[in-house]
């Protein structure tokens, strides 16, 4: 794959905003996390209420998904960003690829309910209650006609995807700049959902640990601007290959052997040209869940080698797995991590 620059850059979860929405700490230090017990989800009746909400300084009026929020404030500080990198970007040719997990599910929610009590409902709620109800964020703030436009639903690999197809879009001459990346919101229904399964934790995540019994969830959007080489003087980083594979075991649990990480990660580095002896910092996946991590940990030693020690960091027990915006947030802390030294 030809080499994509990260351009530009903005986010939202709950540590923050910017570059604090993903920051990896400072050097020595432990991280804090933002995950805790959450009014909302403990006034439900959940067994389980801990989550990483995203507390942004802004007011959500009552007609505003939260998702769609989200999006927005990530959004609003891109297009500030790509501004100042990249200030004729406008004039060129854009993709959008955006992923996501539950899309508009707060508002249809809500819909739901009127429907259940024969109310009407508005139109604009109506807009905002599908899997594609936040995109028309994209069209206010942005102010472009893409050249392509796609949302990823492919759950928690919903970002990784969509920054991978921008990629790809690149490398085939389709369009000169791309807006990839992706946002959850967490509602009760989401919440509940995760918990019947058996995947959270009623206290904190301990990613690899022997005594790990779930996740937390988390909320957050995030959005990179991509661009072959030559766009910007400056760019944040690199992306230098790309890969996917599909293990095809479960809906929900993955392949125990790890296999289907392995491939993808093989492939990745085989797209980049780069030997596994090169990789520094590992991002994972990181859910804390039994099955997840121990076909990780599988994946990451047949990758890179059993005997070879290389640092691991699960964001997630930081802001709580983000669903359709944890693949870019992760990658984004990673590189963070990276410009800092921090390991």
């Amino acid at each position: 794959m030809k080499r994509v620059e990260v351009v530009a850059f903005g986010a939202v979860s709950a540590l923050g905003r910017g570059w604090s929405a993903v920051s990896a700490g400072e050097v020595g230090q432990t991280p804090t996390t933002a995950i805790a017990e959450d009014e909302e989800l403990r006034a439900s009746g959940l067994a389980k209420p801990v989550l990483a909400r995203a507390r942004p300084a802004v007011d959500l009026a009552a007609t505003e998904d939260r998702a769609s929020m989200l999006l927005r404030l990530a959004t609003c500080d891109l297009v500030a960003d790509v501004d100042r990198a990249l200030p004729d970007w406008r004039s060129l040719r854009v993709g959008i690829s955006v992923g996501t997990s539950s899309g508009g599910m707060s508002s249809a929610i809500r819909a739901f309910a009127l429907r259940d009590s024969e109310q009407p409902i508005p139109e604009a709620l109506a807009r905002q209650a599908t899997y594609f109800g936040p995109l028309d964020v994209l069209d206010r703030e942005l102010g472009v006609e893409p050249r392509r436009r796609t949302q990823v639903l492919a759950a928690c690999a919903s970002s990784v995807i969509s920054i991978g197809l921008g990629c790809r879009w690149l490398e085939n001459d389709e369009v000169d700049v791309v807006i990839a990346g992706g946002y959850d919101a967490v509602s009760v229904f989401v919440a509940a959902g995760f918990e019947a399964l058996g995947a959270t934790t009623a206290s904190l995540p301990r990613p690899f640990r022997l005594g790990r019994d779930g996740m937390a969830l988390g909320e957050g959007a995030g959005l990179v601007a991509l661009a072959l080489p030559g766009r910007v003087g400056a760019p944040y980083g690199s992306i230098a290959g790309f890969g996917a594979s599909s293990d095809a075991v479960h809906v929900t649990a993955p392949d125990r052997s790890g296999d289907g990480l392995a491939r993808a990660a093989a492939r990745a580095l085989h797209d980049a040209g780069t030997e596994p002896g090169r990789i520094d910092l590992v991002s994972a996946h990181g859910t804390a869940t039994p099955y997840n991590d121990a076909a990780e940990a599988r994946a990451i030693a047949s990758v890179l080698g059993a005997g070879r020690r290389v640092p691991v960091h699960p964001f997630k027990a930081v802001i709580g797995h983000t669903l359709g915006a944890a693949g870019v947030l992760e990658a984004m802390a990673a590189l963070d991590a990276l410009r800092r030294g921090i390991e």
